[in-house]
């Protein structure tokens, strides 16, 4: 896959790819999000402890969309289809 890699530029490899990476953390981790956002609302020095079990399941849940490790992943999913089309459903994102 060392010659599919040269054909990324930059902008995809950062961009794109990263962005489809963080749309479904965004999509997957949504209950843990509003979760944590409803602990927080008008708090200020007592979220550190009071949201702390939210704010350690809204990070497990994100964390599973930005590790490198799956980055080549989403960049053979990117690649197998339509390099410009991000409209279509990825399958990596069903993993």
């Amino acid at each position: 896959m060392a010659a599919a890699d040269d054909n990324l530029s930059e902008f995809e490899k950062d961009a794109l790819i990263s962005n489809m990476m963080k749309e479904k953390a965004k999509i997957t981790c949504d209950s843990a999000v509003k979760a944590f956002t409803k602990c927080a609302h008008q708090r200020t020095f007592s979220l550190a402890w009071a949201c702390r079990k939210e704010h350690k399941a809204m990070k497990d849940c994100m964390e599973k969309f930005y590790r490198k490790a799956d980055f080549q992943l989403w960049k053979e999913e990117y690649l197998r289809n339509d390099k410009h089309d991000q409209s279509t459903d990825h399958d990596v994102w069903n993993k």
